[in-house]
Formats: C-alpha cells, structure tokens, sequence
C-alpha cells in the first residue's frame, strides 16, 4: 500500500533538499510489519503515536515501557502495551470510541 506525498510535505521536502530520497519511501510503506522489524520493535522503549483529534488538530504523544512494550502478534498488528497519561491531548486517540472493541 503506498501513499502519495502532499502539497506541502513536498514543498518541506524541496525546500529541505530531500527530495530524490523522499520520492522512494512509499515504496517502503506497507500494511504488514516485516520480520527483522518485529525484533527491532521488541527492542525499543518508546513508540511516537500520532493522529488528527476531532476538531482536525495533529496530535502526537510518546509511550514508553520496558523493551517488550511493543508486541507484533500478527504481521498486521502492533500491540503498544502502554497508554498516556489521560490529561496528554492524543490519549484520547487511543483509547477508542464507545462501543469499539
């Protein structure tokens, strides 16, 4: 699955000078987790986690656990064995709508 890059990341990206290297990373974009990432994540203390809230906002928060944390049960799925603290704007990204599973 590969993403087309936006107006303005490309204007970032050329204003920036990566450009020739950006245009090939949705090559590397995909809807599994590949096998050597699997222990690379197992590795790690933190993930950054980012999304829009409700009133279209970016929000971005770091999680972080003891190497482990981070869990790859499926080649699909990426289990984050950690929240934020409730007052931290994107917690409420993660937590799911009602009625969610």
């Amino acid at each position: 699955m590969a993403t087309q890059h936006q107006p303005g990341e490309i204007a970032v990206q050329e204003r920036a000078g990566p450009t020739r290297r950006a245009s090939h990373a949705p090559a590397g974009i995909g809807d599994t987790i590949p096998p050597v990432a699997v222990a690379f994540l197992a590795d790690q203390p933190v993930i950054i986690v980012g999304g829009t809230d409700r009133a279209g906002r970016i929000r971005a928060t770091q999680p972080t656990g003891a190497p482990g944390f981070l869990r790859v049960p499926h080649p699909g799925t990426l289990c984050v064995d950690a929240l934020p603290i409730p007052e931290d704007p994107p917690a409420e990204l993660l937590r799911g709508r009602p009625g969610s599973a």
